[in-house]
């Protein structure tokens, strides 16, 4: 070997090690990260007092209903006493992302609500809540590590604005959810950079060098759909509407991550076909042709739901027929009188659909909707 080739194995060799040294100082991208899930519930229990389905650390319904969610089932709550309560259990010390799918029932007029919170000791660190406050505004607030005031549970509420340590909050300016529409909400931290996402957008962010951790500890409560009240360990600040596919992972999102959760709920999720409202509803029955074409394009197997979401009665239907003028699709009667399974062939005429009978309670305040989604 001449005295070159020794000089350029040399300078390749100090080359790479240079960079091998300034990847261990520079933190990776979000990209680059394939975030394991620590906790996951996607609220397709369907029935029960426990939410189990894909996680080890069920969690207790407190109220709540099962309905159809933004993929398969999800839990309604009524924005007063319903939650789940998930106890003490592990999440990440580090690097973390949020994401949870919500379809809000009503909009915020004052204060705030929580779709996923946890409390515990005041000289532990890790209070967070991810919220929706006035207009349905998005926010996200995580204490800092020198929270250890025994009235900072009041001083650090979200909505006033007051905080006796340096804790993270976010808060979208002009974006918010629409009411009884489905949408998107994720909050990320890498190193000490958070991040807040609606659908997919960073619609907040900063920075800090303030340690917040989720410390462990025995005296934890996280819940999903409130918070726990200081006072007396109640439920408080409910959320009022549909929440959905729970993650909580040690990692941050990115660009790709949420492209992913996007692409897998418009895939396999519900589509509102048909809206009912009280006008429409009334006391007496009421036949009605739901169009399900724009939903049922391509042929294959689709699941068609009649869902009650509005009104302290219950509403009756009754399956008349599918139209009389279309050729090349079936229904078929599902579980329940409310479920059905549909049968689109190649070719199949337009259009697709069927007709039901309805009626309210005569309480002015029955609400519903028709579900759609593509099974296969």
């Amino acid at each position: 070997m001449n005295r070159c080739a020794k000089y350029l194995m040399v300078l390749c060799a100090l080359l790479i090690s240079t960079v091998w040294a300034d990847a261990e100082l520079m933190p990776p991208e979000p990209s680059l990260i394939v975030p394991p899930s620590v906790l996951y519930y996607s609220c397709d229990d369907t029935t029960g007092s426990l939410l189990t389905t894909s996680s080890m650390f069920p969690g207790k319904l407190e109220g709540c209903m099962w309905m159809a969610g933004k993929i398969n089932g999800a839990l309604r709550l009524d924005g007063r006493r319903d939650n789940v309560r998930l106890g003490a259990v592990p999440i990440p010390t580090g690097d973390f992302s949020i994401s949870v799918w919500v379809k809000p029932a009503s909009e915020i007029e004052k204060s705030y609500r929580n779709i996923i919170s946890r409390e515990c000791a005041a000289a532990q660190g890790g209070r967070f809540r991810l919220y929706l406050t006035n207009q349905n505004k998005l926010g996200f607030y995580m204490a800092g590590a020198e929270t250890a005031d025994a009235e900072s549970e009041e001083i650090i509420d979200p909505c006033k604005g007051k905080h006796v340590d340096s804790g993270v909050r976010l808060e979208t300016q002009r974006e918010h959810l629409v009411v009884n529409e489905w949408a998107h909400v994720a909050v990320s931290r890498f190193h000490n950079q958070y991040k807040l996402f609606l659908n997919g957008k960073v619609v907040a962010e900063t920075t800090s060098d303030n340690p917040t951790t989720f410390d462990p500890g025995a005296d934890v409560d996280m819940r999903i759909g409130a918070s726990q009240s200081p006072r007396n360990g109640g439920p408080e600040h409910g959320f009022n509407g549909w929440i959905d596919e729970i993650r909580i992972v040690s990692a941050p999102l990115s660009a790709s991550n949420l492209e992913d959760v996007l692409r897998e709920a418009k895939a396999k999720g519900w589509q509102s076909a048909f809206t009912w409202t009280p006008t429409l509803i009334e006391s007496r029955w009421k036949d009605v042709f739901v169009d399900l074409t724009p939903y049922c394009l391509k042929p294959g197997t689709y699941d068609v739901l009649f869902e009650q979401t509005g009104g302290t009665d219950p509403m009756e239907m009754r399956f008349l027929s599918t139209d009389k003028t279309a050729k090349g699709y079936e229904l078929f009667m599902g579980p329940n009188e409310r479920q059905f399974r549909l049968e689109v062939r190649a070719g199949a005429a337009a259009p697709i659909g069927l007709t039901a009978s309805l009626r309210g309670s005569g309480q002015n305040d029955t609400m519903g909707e028709v579900l759609v989604r593509r099974v296969q």
